[in-house]
């Protein structure tokens, strides 16, 4: 039970974190279209990437260490492998430099594959953190104001791209187990994770959302 309550805590602040990144203003389309003009060819491609890296420096971002950071759905992360200027994380000079997760570099950018960044079907619902939401895409976990805004044809999936000091995380009480005894006659036992903490921008230009097919 305790396992299971830590992995739920990651989760739920992995989703927090994401949702406030993919509140930035700053959005780009492959192809340069928008999220209702995307079409199947409009994958992630080096093309993006570098549009995202020429908006980060633009805007003065730093890097986190010697790269910027970003995360892609593993949908994106295949197109990516077709490009020969794409560098594997197996092929880094210096292997222990690689972060956990992990896949690859280009342009200064490290990539990490990971079903967090939510892809959008051609339904209008919502794909988040690897699982269905249910629902029309009308939460907040949506970019650039776009609250309900969806492609008819393709399905439309979600990357961030941060630098350093994208985001801040402050915290009033450190997340602890609270046990709340046994319940109901001896058959039950309550255990939760409690904390008081929060996530915002710290700058909004050092972190970009990249929307593809």
């Amino acid at each position: 039970a305790a396992r299971q309550l830590g992995r739920h805590y990651a989760t739920t602040q992995d989703g927090q974190f994401r949702d406030v990144l993919l509140g930035s203003s700053n959005v780009l389309y492959a192809g340069n279209k928008t999220r209702t003009t995307l079409t199947a060819a409009d994958t992630f491609d080096t093309r993006l990437i570098k549009d995202a890296v020429e908006l980060l420096s633009t805007n003065k971002t730093p890097r986190i260490g010697d790269a910027y950071v970003c995360y892609i759905h593993p949908h994106q992360g295949r197109t990516l492998r077709d490009d020969p200027a794409w560098i594997n994380a197996k092929n880094y000079a210096a292997p222990e430099e690689i972060l956990r997760g992990e896949v690859g570099r280009f342009e200064n950018v490290r990539f990490i594959e990971t079903t967090q960044p939510p892809w959008i079907l051609a339904s209008g619902r919502v794909v988040s953190g690897g699982a269905d939401a249910g629902s029309v895409f009308v939460d907040g976990a949506d970019s650039g104001g776009n609250r309900s805004t969806y492609n008819a044809t393709t399905n439309v999936y979600q990357a961030i791209i941060v630098g350093d000091h994208a985001l801040g995380h402050a915290v009033s009480y450190e997340v602890e187990m609270r046990d709340n005894g046994v319940q109901d006659f001896g058959r039950k036992h309550h255990l939760a994770w409690y904390g008081i903490y929060g996530q915002d921008f710290i700058e909004d230009g050092h972190a970009v959302v990249l929307e593809t097919a």
